[in-house]
C-alpha cells in the first residue's frame, strides 16, 4: 500500500466523533465542576420546569420587587375550605433570611392569629462560593444583625441549618399537626442547603407549598434531586421578575411557587407538573 493511500485512510478515521470519544475522559477532567453544575442546572429547568413555568401565572410588568410580591399575593389567594391561605392559619419558614425583606411582607400579609413565622440563617452570608452566580462566600452578610419584627408571631433562629435542625424540625411537626397550611421559603441559594431543608420538611409534612427566590441554579438541581429521592408531584402555582443570570446567560421567572406532595394516596388526578 502506498504512502498517500495509508495518509488517507488515516484521516478517514479522525472524525469529529471519534476523536471526541478517544478523549472524551481527558476533555471532562480539564472542565470546571461548577460549569458542568451549570450546565446540567440549565439542562434540568429547560426540561422539567420551564415548561409548567410558562403556563403558570407570571408577574413581569413592574419592578422586581413588585413582580415578586405579586407572586406572593398569588400564592396567598389560593383558597383552602373557602378561604384564602392569606386569611387561613399558615406555618411559614424561611431558610435564608438577609435582612428581612421577605418574611416582613409574610407577616404583614398572612393575616390569622394563630400563623406562625420561623426564619432561619446564619446572618452572617453565604457559607461557600455561589457558583451559580458568581457569588463570594459571605455574601448576604448581615453583620450578624437578626430582623426586629413588630409581630409577635414572628422568631428567628440563628445558625446553619443542620446546626438548628432538631429545634425547627421539632418545631414544624408540631405546627403542621394543628392543620396550618405549611409554606416554604427557599432562598439560601445553595445547592446543599436547599436540598437539606426540602428533604427534611418532608419528614415533618407531605403536602406544602414552597418558594424558590431563584429557581435556575443550585435550587434547580436540589428540586430536581429531592424529587428523585423522594416520590413527589409537584404542580406550578405562579413566578414573579425575570432575572437575567450572567454567568449562564440564562433569562428565568424567579419566586416560582410550587405545590409538593409527598403522599401518593393524596393526589388529585390532574396534580402533576
Amino acid at each position: 500500500m502506498s504512502l498517500k493511500l495509508k495518509f488517507i485512510r488515516i484521516i478517514k478515521n479522525i472524525s469529529p466523533s471519534n476523536f471526541l470519544k478517544s478523549n472524551f475522559k481527558r476533555i471532562i477532567s480539564t472542565i470546571e465542576s461548577s460549569l458542568i453544575e451549570r450546565i446540567y442546572a440549565m439542562n434540568i429547568y429547560h426540561n422539567f420546569f420551564k415548561r409548567s413555568i410558562s403556563r403558570s401565572p407570571q408577574f413581569n410588568d413592574g419592578d422586581a420587587f413588585e413582580n415578586i410580591s405579586r407572586s406572593w399575593s398569588h400564592l396567598l389567594s389560593l383558597t383552602r375550605d373557602n378561604k384564602s391561605l392569606g386569611e387561613s392559619p399558615c406555618c411559614y419558614v424561611e431558610f435564608g433570611v438577609y435582612i428581612g425583606t421577605s418574611i416582613n411582607w409574610f407577616s404583614n400579609n398572612l393575616k390569622h392569629s394563630e400563623s406562625t413565622l420561623l426564619g432561619l440563617d446564619t446572618f452572617k452570608g453565604l457559607p461557600d462560593k455561589w457558583e451559580t452566580a458568581d457569588q463570594p462566600k459571605h455574601s448576604y452578610n448581615a453583620q450578624n444583625d437578626v430582623p426586629v419584627l413588630d409581630d409577635n408571631r414572628v422568631s428567628f433562629t440563628k445558625g446553619m441549618f443542620h446546626e438548628t435542625s432538631e429545634y425547627w424540625i421539632n418545631w414544624l411537626k408540631e405546627e403542621s399537626q394543628k392543620n396550618k397550611n405549611i409554606i416554604i421559603h427557599i432562598d439560601s441559594d445553595l445547592f446543599g442547603s436547599a436540598l437539606y431543608a426540602l428533604l427534611n420538611v418532608a419528614q415533618c409534612c407531605d403536602n406544602f407549598y414552597v418558594i424558590f427566590d431563584e429557581l435556575l441554579g443550585d435550587e434547580c438541581r436540589a428540586l430536581y434531586a429531592f424529587t428523585k429521592a423522594i416520590p413527589t408531584k409537584i404542580s406550578v402555582i405562579s413566578s414573579g421578575a425575570r432575572s437575567y443570570n450572567k454567568i449562564t446567560r440564562e433569562i428565568t421567572q424567579r419566586s416560582v411557587c410550587f405545590l409538593i406532595n409527598t403522599n401518593l394516596k393524596t393526589y388529585p388526578e390532574n396534580f402533576i407538573i
